[in-house]
């Protein structure tokens, strides 16, 4: 039987204000993917809440991307020093694909 651990969920972890804690889950994080023999983990998502409906925004650390910042360079510390990558996660491309138009009209007027 596989075991793993459970962390709390981004915005749980960066309602803390706590980078120590979240080199801590990196580290933890780390032993984990190491005990599943790969290299790589494709964490953490440092996109930026933007509104309350995101649906999503539970993975991420926060609307202030400042604090995403800080507590996502500590969590990405972490794995490192246990030689494991990390590989942010955002998702951009998905806002452009909802406003479109919206987006080429003000890259028009830079």
């Amino acid at each position: 039987m596989n075991q793993a651990a459970l962390f709390p969920c981004g915005v749980s972890l960066a309602a803390t204000w706590n980078k120590d804690l979240l080199f801590q889950v990196g580290q933890h994080l780390a032993e984990e993917v190491k005990a599943r023999s790969a290299q790589v983990l494709l964490a953490p998502t440092v996109c930026l809440h933007r509104g309350p409906l995101g649906g999503r925004n539970f993975e991420s650390f926060s609307e202030d991307p400042y604090l995403t910042g800080k507590l996502a360079a500590s969590y990405i510390k972490g794995l490192q020093e246990k030689g494991v990558a990390a590989t942010i996660k955002r998702k951009f491309s998905l806002r452009l694909a909802l406003y479109p138009r919206l987006t080429f009209f003000r890259l028009r007027r830079q």
